[in-house]
């Protein structure tokens, strides 16, 4: 994880270079709507930056009503940390600003933060809250005294602030800052697009199954197959495992929830009995029989008999529902000849859901490959492969159960809608709330979302938790007014859901008041034209890995609904749109998502080559491209291409599109006769792109790259050096932070795309160096503080996470809420006072609470693991002690603050004292 390349150089650089702090680091750009960065607009980094602050400032030159003041204003204007906030709660809202050069080595001594409704109202001294002249030096994390008492849920407003230096000198007021608080809602109604289904189709949804009964038969073909149930996503399930050790067959019930395993091992493992013992590439028959929350088990003995091996009462784990599938480990596989699944079903009783002997050839559980001798279940599905989509029993026939028509796991939406120009002449905002399940199964964005044809950016963010343990899924929020026009214009969404399709949006309206109306919303199911798409897309193989699925994209132009996104599209053939449920009946927590959005951005082509090699053309983009690709070509006549993406190039000049990460990134396009432009929807990470079959010449004007990233000032951040190598790796740390930040800090887009806590550190720390945007830095935290990782010295990070997110931001309040689960979870009940040092035990290297040092076991040179007092642990626990003893002083609480440190000074002492070896002088 840690030990690669890009992070060691990108230390290195840290080592070299202090991170720029929120109040010091870089030419910000003022407050307001920023022009959006689209598919066809290059990006143009500080020109554009000075154009859009031109603009907003020409909103109100004179700014708010004020005192006579000295020259210079405070700049860099946040709010929670954002510098865009179209959907913030009314209550707690934190303020942060920089504060300018009023006079030499200049100190804040007050501020007055004031709020209005709309810029003219500011100008004008029409406030409907004036904080008057705070005596305070703070302006980072400034949360005014009654503001919560004044601000309205769902309103839009404007605010700015102004300082005074103990001189007396006082600044003009910032720009005006424009901010929208988040609308409370009860319901949030979902869309999906619709299918033609036949009169008296009964559909039952694979993961609302709750009871079932499901047999097979199956083989072993190396160490143990799994089956799953009860499992509504990739993160949760049911997993029974039949495994054959040292020839003895067990059986091994697991629990798979948030993600990991409950235990890190089998429940209640059980010995098979010797009248149904197996062993492997016997053929054996199981029955697995789930009725509310008891799952009884069955094998056959020689006379093909039932006989019960086990029953349990599952209510401590309480799966209610979900899909059923397969699971192996790396050393594991086996074969399904086949299998019956039966569900009562409301009207129709015990129901035959599913049914194959996969003798026709169709597999649907991904990563499976079926053929007349069964389902082959490989190695290394570690999430599962599941069954997902609609299950059509179809009109009662003789024959049982029609298997077949499932919801489209990619969707087409348009929602037109009309402004006049009164409204836009006066309008504030107008904010799209958006949002779709579930990005957790591909660990990417689900949608992808334009306004009158501009790509405003995609989403949502990662799942989180709320205190409860529900799944919270986030709204993004978008400000059309700079793409709209009088008259007739248009939403359009493009979406990827392999299972749970749900999109939710919602447009308001803000007027010159800043009281909001709801234009229109996924409550109106008619109001919208969908398309269901797998047949433009054609997903076929994952391009993930054991870790995640993503379908890969094979587009089909002569299918495409090109001009989807432009208001007047005819949308011949389209549907109205089906409601798909509301996403608070899915235990979804819905809250406003807290980090800046993430955007298509399209990669400057200076650096382009095309070259062939054979018959094929191989294109170096000139940089690492996270995102997806866009061609552009006419062709005479209808024709397959395929394209190859990879990071490297084969000795002999093609693309190794077989990733050494475990990707497969490969796809076939279907042309249509003439002129189109084409561009995917996944999360690539490629430089290399080889196309073959393509009838015309492939020029480096025909071919893109497209990054997803958040928005990313480049001017923000400088050096000038005689060093060459020096500037090399500036250059490494600025592509990292720009390129690798999405919603959320992870390992890789490429393998795993988890997130882990010391790699969040590393993220962080290099993004820092460059940007002084921390919501991504924010999110990781918070994020990671609910879904802990492996291994166990990783939890210690966390406060050093927090400390140096911090200092850099002075955001405490956002510590003060997060202080007690990083306490929480420090190993401080294993200190041990006889040696003044932590003890753990030592515990298999895949085991939650094991240690790492180093992975792989190769790269340790010869430190010895198996000790109870280890050296590298205990001096972490060190430096994440020092960071809570810090962050207990700031919050105040000394008592706490004094504890840490004296724990710190025992560990110096335990460790020098037990673990350094005076002779060699290393530890």
């Amino acid at each position: 994880m840690l030990k690669t390349c890009i992070r060691i150089l990108c230390m290195l650089l840290l080592c070299s270079f202090p991170a720029a702090s929120l109040l010091s680091c870089g030419a910000g750009v003022a407050p307001g709507p920023d022009t959006p960065e689209t598919k066809g607009q290059p990006e143009t980094g500080t020109e554009s930056a000075k154009e859009t602050e031109t603009s907003s400032r020409s909103e109100t030159e004179t700014g708010p009503s004020q005192d006579p003041v000295e020259s210079g204003k405070p700049d860099l204007l946040k709010l929670n940390l954002l510098k865009q906030a179209w959907n913030v709660p009314a209550k707690g809202l934190r303020f942060f600003w920089r504060v300018p050069e009023l006079e030499k080595n200049t100190v804040q001594q007050a501020y007055r933060i004031v709020v209005g409704e709309n810029p003219d109202a500011l100008a004008g001294g029409s406030y409907v809250y004036d904080s008057g002249w705070v005596e305070s030096p703070e302006s980072s994390g400034v949360t005014p005294a009654g503001l919560d008492a004044v601000l309205q849920d769902g309103h839009a407003y404007v605010w700015s602030v102004a300082v005074r230096t103990p001189s007396g000198k006082q600044s003009s007021f910032a720009d005006p800052y424009p901010f929208v608080t988040a609308k409370p809602r009860s319901e949030y109604p979902t869309v999906w697009a619709s299918r033609s289904i036949q009169d008296g189709t009964v559909l039952v949804n694979s993961e609302k199954l709750t009871d079932i009964t499901l047999e097979a038969e199956f083989s072993i073909t190396s160490s143990a197959l799994g089956f799953l149930f009860r499992s509504p996503d990739d993160n949760h399930f049911y997993m029974w495992q039949f495994m054959v050790t040292n020839g003895v067959a067990m059986f091994n019930p697991h629990v798979f929830r948030d993600g990991q395993y409950v235990g890190n091992a089998p429940i209640d493992r059980v010995t098979v009995p010797s009248e149904v013992s197996f062993d492997i590439g016997d053929t054996i028959h199981v029955k697995i029989e789930v009725y509310g929350q008891t799952v009884t088990t069955f094998l056959t003995d020689e006379h093909d008999d039932y006989v019960q091996i086990d029953s349990r009462d599952m209510s401590d784990y309480g799966f209610g529902c979900g899909t059923f599938g397969f699971r192996t480990g790396g050393s594991e596989s086996g074969t399904i000849h086949s299998i019956e699944v039966y569900s009562p079903v409301p009207g129709k009783g015990e129901c035959l859901v599913y049914s194959s002997d996969f003798s026709d050839g169709v597999s649907r559980f991904p990563g499976c490959k079926a053929s007349e001798s069964g389902l082959t279940v490989p190695r290394a599905l570690s999430k599962g492969s599941r069954l997902t989509g609609e299950l059509n029993l179809g009109p009662e026939e003789e024959t049982g159960v029609s298997l077949g028509l499932s919801p489209d796991s990619h969707a087409f939406f348009r929602r037109e809608f009309s402004v006049t120009r009164d409204e836009l002449s006066g309008l504030r905002a107008a904010v799209l709330e958006i949002t779709a399940s579930s990005p957790e199964s591909a660990r990417q964005h689900v949608y992808q979302v334009y306004c009158n044809g501009t790509c405003l950016g995609v989403g949502p963010a990662r799942e989180g938790k709320d205190p409860d343990g529900n799944a919270v899924l986030y709204l993004d929020a978008f400000d059309l007014k700079p793409c709209l026009t009088a008259g007739t214009n248009v939403v359009s969404v493009l979406c990827c859901a392999p299972f749970g399709q749900q999109l939710y949006a919602s447009l308001t309206l803000y007027d010159a008041s800043g009281t909001g109306t709801e234009r229109f919303s996924s409550a109106d199911a008619d109001g919208w034209q969908t398309l269901a798409a797998d047949p433009v897309f054609r997903p076929s193989q994952s391009i993930g890995t054991g870790y995640y699925r993503a379908m890969a994209q094979n587009l089909d132009a002569t299918v495409y609904p090109f001009g989807f996104s432009e208001a007047g599209f005819s949308g011949e053939g389209w549907l109205a749109a089906s409601p798909a449920g509301d996403l608070l009946k899915k235990a979804y927590t819905l809250l406003p998502c807290t980090t800046s959005p993430v955007q298509r951005l399209e990669q400057p082509s200076d650096s382009v080559t095309v070259t062939r090699v054979g018959s094929d053309y191989v294109i170096d983009l000139g940089q690492e491209i996270i995102g997806s690709f866009g061609l552009s070509v006419s062709v005479p006549e209808s024709c397959e291409i395929s394209l190859y993406f990879g990071e490297r190039l084969n000795a002999d000049g093609t693309v190794m599109y077989r990733m050494n990460t475990g990707n497969v990134y490969t796809e076939n396009w279907k042309l249509k006769a003439g002129q189109q432009d084409l561009e995917n929807f996944d999360l690539l990470c490629y430089r290399y792109v080889q196309i073959s079959g393509c009838p015309v010449a492939v020029t480096k004007d025909m071919v893109r790259g497209i990054a997803i990233r958040s928005a990313f000032e480049d001017e923000a951040s400088s050096l000038s050096s005689d060093s060459t190598l020096l500037l090399k790796l500036w250059d490494l740390g600025k592509a990292t932070a720009k390129y690798t930040t999405q919603n959320l800090f992870v390992d890789s887009q490429t393998r795993e795309r988890t997130a882990y806590e010391g790699d969040a550190l590393i993220n962080q720390l290099v993004n820092a160096a460059y940007s002084d945007d921390f919501t991504v830095a924010r999110f990781s935290l918070e994020y990671l503080l609910d879904h802990r990782t492996w291994p166990a010295e990783y939890v210690l990070f966390m406060p050093i996470i927090a400390n140096d997110l911090y200092m850099r931001t002075g955001d405490l309040a956002a510590i003060r809420d997060l202080y007690p689960a990083l306490a929480a979870r420090q190993f401080t009940d294993r200190f041990d006072p006889a040696y003044n040092l932590i003890r753990m035990a030592v515990k298999p290297s895949s085991s939650t609470d094991s240690i790492l040092v180093d992975w792989p076991a190769a790269e340790r040179f010869g430190y010895d693991m198996d000790v109870a007092y280890n050296t590298a642990f205990n001096a972490l626990a060190v430096a994440s002690y020092r960071a809570l003893s810090s962050l207990a002083e700031a919050l105040g609480m000394t008592r706490e603050s004094i504890d840490y440190s004296d724990l710190v000074n025992a560990l110096k002492e335990g460790l020098i004292d037990r673990l350094y070896d005076e002779t060699s002088g290393v530890f």
